[in-house]
Parts: C-alpha cells; sequence; structure tokens
C-alpha cells in the first residue's frame, strides 16, 4: 500500500506501487492543478512515460517535471477520474519502479463522500505490473530476478561482486546461454564466489540498469563490485572454455576499470592488453584504442577496435563516413581472408556510393563465403570463438549469413536478395539442427521468414513446440508465421493465448500482430476494443514504443 500525504481536497480511490518506493511520493489537487513530489533519497525518472491517464485520450505529459517535483497544469477542466503513473528511482539509480494513482476530481465528486479518502492496492487493474510479480525470485541457475537493488545488497553484505546477465526470451543467443552454459557444472563452479542477478533488458522498469552501465548488446555478462564499478564483462553465447578465462582474468585481476587506467600509466604491456580488451567489450572503444596502440607487437583485437571506433552514427557528416570507410578498407587489405572481414565488407558497402565499387566488394565477398562453406576448419582457423558466438558448432551456417547480408547490404535485386537467404536456409538445413537446440531455432526461424519459406517455418515451429510447448517465445514466432501464411483466426488464436505471457516491448508486438490478426478475420469489435485498449498505456510513450504506437493507430484507421 502507498501511504500519500493527503490534502482535503483531493480523493485517492486506489494505488500501486513498488515496494521500495512505498511512502516516496507526495500528490495534491488544487485549483485545477495536480501537484506531485517525491522524498530525499528518490527522484522521478525523466526519460520514462510519466503522465496522467483520462479514458480515450492519450497520456498527458507533465507540464514540468524537475528531479523531484512533477506539475500537471494541462488538465482537461471536467475530467471525473484519471491515473496518475510515476516512475520512481532512488538516487544511486540502483532500481525504479512504476507508481500507479487512480484519482477523482474533487469538484466533481459527490460531497457525501466528506473528506473519506479510500486506499487499496489493486494489482488487478495493472496487468503490466502482475507480471513482473517474479522480481526478486532465484532462478533454477541461481540468478536473482530483475531485482538489482536487492542483488547489490546481497553483494554487499556477502563481500562478493555481483555477475549480472542482461538477456531477453527472443534472443537466440541469450537462449542458447541459459539453456546451454547456465546449467552445466563447470558455469556453476566458475560463478559461485559471484552473487548472480538476471536483467530482463524488454521489462520497461529495467532500462535505467541497462542504461547505467551501457549495455548495447545481449546478452552480456557483467561484473562489477559492490561499489557499482564495472570489472569486466562479455557478450554473445560463449562456450565454458571461454568463460573460463573470463572468470580466470577477473580472479586473478579484479581491479575496476579506472584502477587499471592508473595502472597502465606503468606502460606494462599486459596491463595495457587488459584493459584495452575490457574497454572494448564496454563500448568504449576510443579508450580501449589509446591503450591498445601502445602494444607491440599489435594484438589481433586492435583491427576490429579501429574499426569500431571509427564508426559513424547515422547522422553523421561525409568527412565521417568517409574516415570510416577507409578505415574498413584498410582492415580488408590487412585481413583479406577472415571470417570477421565479411562484415568490415559488409559495412563498407554501406557507407561508399559508387556502384561498381560495391559490386567488386560484393563479388570478393561472396568468393570468401563460398571458399567457408565448403570448408568448415578454414572458419575456425580465421575467427575465435567469440566471434562465431551463438553460432559455435554451427559455424557454416553463420557464414550463409554473412553473405546473405552482404548481398542485400550492396543493394542487390529483391529475387537475388531471397535467393541468398534460401541459401543460408539450406545451409543450416543440411547441418540437421536438433529440435530441441531451442537458440539457434530461433535463428533459423528468422532466416526463414527472411527467405520467404514460410511452409518450412510453419513445420518448424509446430516441431518447436512440441518439444516445449509452453515456451512463449516459440509461440509468438509461430504467431508471425501464421500471419505470414494468412491463416488469420488461427494466428488470433495463439496471440490471445501468448499475450497473457508476455511484457515489455515484446507484449506489444503481440498485441500488434493479434490486432492485425483479428482485422483480417473481420473481427473488428475485438480488434478495436484491443488497439484502443493498447493505445491507452502508457508506455507507448517510451521513445523506443513510437513504431508499436503508429502501428496501432494504422490497424485503428482499417478498422470500419
Amino acid at each position: 500500500m502507498l501511504p500519500i500525504l493527503f490534502s482535503t481536497v483531493f480523493i485517492l480511490i486506489q494505488s500501486f506501487a513498488g515496494e521500495r518506493t512505498q511512502g516516496s511520493v507526495s500528490i495534491e489537487i488544487k485549483n485545477g492543478k495536480l501537484s506531485a513530489s517525491v522524498k530525499e533519497g528518490f527522484h522521478f525518472n525523466a526519460k520514462a512515460p510519466n503522465g496522467f491517464l483520462l479514458s480515450s485520450q492519450p497520456l498527458i505529459k507533465p507540464s514540468q517535471l524537475s528531479y523531484r517535483a512533477a506539475e500537471f497544469t494541462n488538465l482537461p477542466k471536467e475530467w471525473k477520474m484519471g491515473e496518475a503513473t510515476f516512475y520512481i528511482c532512488d538516487d544511486a539509480i540502483t532500481f525504479c519502479e512504476v507508481n500507479k494513482l487512480t484519482v477523482h476530481n474533487p469538484d466533481l465528486v459527490d460531497s457525501s463522500q466528506g473528506d473519506g479518502v479510500e486506499v487499496k492496492q489493486v494489482r488487478s487493474l495493472f496487468p503490466d505490473i502482475e507480471k513482473a510479480q517474479k522480481k526478486g525470485m532465484v532462478n533454477t541457475y541461481g540468478f536473482i530476478e530483475d531485482d538489482y537493488a536487492r542483488a547489490l545488497d546481497q553483494a554487499k553484505k556477502e563481500k562478493k561482486l555481483l555477475l549480472i546477465g542482461f538477456s531477453a526470451r527472443w534472443c537466440p543467443s541469450c537462449v542458447r546461454l541459459e539453456k546451454e552454459i547456465f546449467p552445466s557444472r563447470e558455469f556453476g563452479a566458475q560463478t559461485r564466489a559471484f552473487v548472480r542477478l538476471k536483467i530482463d533488458v524488454d521489462r520497461f522498469e529495467n532500462s535505467v540498469i541497462s542504461e547505467k552501465f551501457n549495455v548495447k548488446g545481449i546478452p552480456t555478462l557483467l561484473v562489477i563490485n559492490s561499489a557499482q564499478e564495472e570489472i569486466s564483462r562479455i557478450s554473445d553465447y560463449q562456450p565454458n572454455s571461454e568463460l573460463a578465462k573470463f572468470f580466470s582474468s577477473i580472479k586473478s585481476d579484479s581491479a575496476t576499470l579506472s584502477a587499471l587506467v592508473k595502472k597502465a600509466k606503468k606502460k606494462n604491456p599486459e596491463i595495457l592488453l587488459r584493459l584495452g580488451r575490457r574497454l572494448s567489450a564496454a563500448g568504449r572503444y576510443r579508450e580501449s584504442l589509446s591503450y591498445l596502440t601502445q602494444i607491440q607487437p599489435p594484438p589481433r583485437e586492435l583491427l576490429a577496435v579501429r574499426v569500431q571506433a571509427a564508426e559513424p552514427n547515422s547522422g553523421a557528416s561525409k568527412t565521417s563516413k568517409a574516415k570510416y570507410a577507409a578505415i574498413l578498407k584498410e582492415a580488408i587489405e590487412l585481413e583479406p581472408e577472415s571470417l570477421r572481414s565479411l562484415g568490415w565488407r559488409t559495412e563498407l558497402v554501406r557507407v561508399i556510393k559508387d556502384k561498381e565499387e560495391k559490386l567488386e566488394i560484393k563479388k570478393d565477398g561472396i568468393s570468401i563465403a563460398e571458399d567457408f562453406l565448403k570448408d568448415k576448419e578454414a572458419i575456425l582457423e580465421n575467427a575465435t570463438p567469440d566471434e562465431i558466438g551463438e553460432f559455435l558448432g554451427y559455424e557454416q551456417f553463420l557464414v550463409g549469413i554473412m553473405r546473405a547480408e552482404l548481398i542485400a547490404a550492396a543493394l542487390a535485386p529483391a529475387s537475388d536478395v531471397t535467393a541468398a537467404w534460401r541459401r543460408a536456409a539450406q545451409v543450416a538445413r543440411e547441418l540437421s539442427i536438433p529440435v530441441a537446440q531451442t537458440g539457434i531455432n530461433l535463428r533459423r526461424l528468422s532466416v526463414l521468414l527472411q527467405a520467404k519459406l514460410f511452409a518450412e517455418a510453419d513445420k518448424l515451429t509446430q516441431a518447436m513446440l512440441l518439444n516445449d510447448p509452453e515456451n512463449p517465445e516459440i509461440q509468438r514466432r509461430r504467431l508471425h508465421v501464421l500471419l505470414e501464411l494468412k491463416k488469420y483466426s488461427a494466428a488470433a488464436d495463439i496471440g490471445k493465448s501468448v499475450i497473457s505471457k508476455s511484457f515489455g516491448r515484446n507484449e506489444f508486438w503481440v498485441a500488434g500482430s493479434l490486432a492485425k490478426a483479428l482485422v483480417e478475420a473481420k473481427r473488428y469489435d475485438e480488434a478495436r476494443d484491443l488497439v484502443n485498449s493498447y493505445l491507452n498505456r502508457h508506455e507507448l510513450e517510451w521513445p523506443k514504443m513510437q513504431d508499436s504506437r503508429k502501428q496501432l493507430e494504422s490497424l485503428l484507421a482499417k478498422i470500419p
């Protein structure tokens, strides 16, 4: 229950707050203005969709929002009841929690109610919160679920390092890591000395933790100390042999990144290499480059870090893109036949303009890919395990995908692109991937969809569900396949089933797909009710949710 500092001009009828932010919010309505504030030690998450929701209206954002205060001076004059939603973080940013307050307009409340205030927690009104109730539980593999503050507190009490696994249920390499590595004795032994935490990046409330540690890709295993200082991280699926090296390096030197920076002033090559690698893993490529360039002979990591440090953003100038192209060309020249050179060629054809040059780069890349497809051992000789990642054991499938991506990036005709994806699908087919290998089969499904092999994708999803019938990610993939096959009634059935097992961005994707199935099946009333209910959800105000909003609005416009 959320304690509130009450004003006699305000009636709160329902509330929901996270367990750590209970009592942090005070709120009042006076002269048509709704004001909210949080006490010392907490603040509003300004990046989150704080707002006030009225029936059948878009979320009303605060007219003013500061660190600890929010004001709504822009509410309609005659609103009767609304729901205020605030995302409250502690000042150390160890957690952010949602607070929902359903309030009556004091000017329109029956005076017979007097000053009485009924406060109660009504979770059933908030399905998005209800789906997060497993927060804090310890899963099968010893990871605390989605509770950074609790895990950090435990690490402090037990004087241990904290291992954080950032992942998502739709991510093939995350699935493979969780299903194949986490249950192993080796991983258990390697991580016994850590407090373990799992962060699902799809949960909106976890975005603050992902941003805090600049997590750009998943899966990521991050090690920090109890002062929340980064020590090291590793990304993508990795076998136990690679993870053993990772954890061993931390055991031999658990210095934080900032401490390693101080040590590196002595120019010790071993320290320079360790720091350069850890900064690269953290996505701090320019800093990494400054240390790796001091090492002789140059380490293998240097080429990739130089490319990544030069990669321009989407709005970069022509000069930045030209510099990036030059560095890519240099990397390809120095290492023309490695696996990673295929990826560099794909990047290069994306940034250069000359069509003839694009064709020549594509031709060279396809030639190298074809050689790799004929000789698996050649791939292993020209790549390290971290470059292969989730495709370990299925290396030729990775080459098939990289070949298709290169052809697509080179602006080949649509028929050539589809043919390239079909070649990648054929490679996967020849590898006879067991149906129980969920992670790699999720990747295979993506390739089948790109290849427009929907009937084959249909058979694969059916087989995967027979093996794992309750897996919501496989159900979501099947929903996608059924839509492509125009089996709208079946798609609606599975959509209704899986939406209750989804949360965050996944939930909104399912809602959009289910609404599309209902519209195509001419079940307009159901579709309208569904779309309207999601258009009124405050989560659509998150910056990354604008595509979902546009999709839902477009579907609503199609309903007669």
